[in-house]
């Protein structure tokens, strides 16, 4: 619910203020991480929730899911949530370190690397 108020509020505010292309940039941003969030809440909280009400109904026998979804499936959604946060950061992180640490000549400067595989 609250995902869908910040959608809503950051879409009619652009909207009325006229956008930047920059700033309509950010926004389809935001738009695609909101989704991802909601759809992963979606996927792992749903299933623990029917399993619980239809537990509660008597319609199964649950506590053999309740390891799975409390073991398995609850903590993946609070690993994926700040991934989908801040995966651009992350990914910009992990591609700056392998630039650092596996180009062989950047700007006429010799790294480890082109040491290591000119002395074999």
């Amino acid at each position: 619910m609250a995902y869908t108020l910040i959608f809503t509020h950051a879409s009619s505010s652009t909207r009325d203020s006229g956008a930047s292309k920059m700033q309509k940039k950010s926004l389809a941003k935001l738009h695609r991480k909101v989704s991802l969030i909601i759809a992963t809440d979606f996927l792992t909280w749903v299933p623990f929730i029917t399993i619980a009400i239809l537990h509660y109904f008597e319609v199964i026998d649950a506590e053999n899911y309740y390891d799975f979804c409390s073991i398995c499936l609850i903590p993946t959604n609070s690993v994926i949530n700040p991934i989908i946060y801040h995966g651009d950061e992350i990914l910009f992180k992990i591609r700056r370190w392998i630039q650092k640490h596996f180009t062989r000549v950047t700007e006429g400067q010799v790294t480890r690397n082109t040491i290591a595989s000119t002395a074999m």
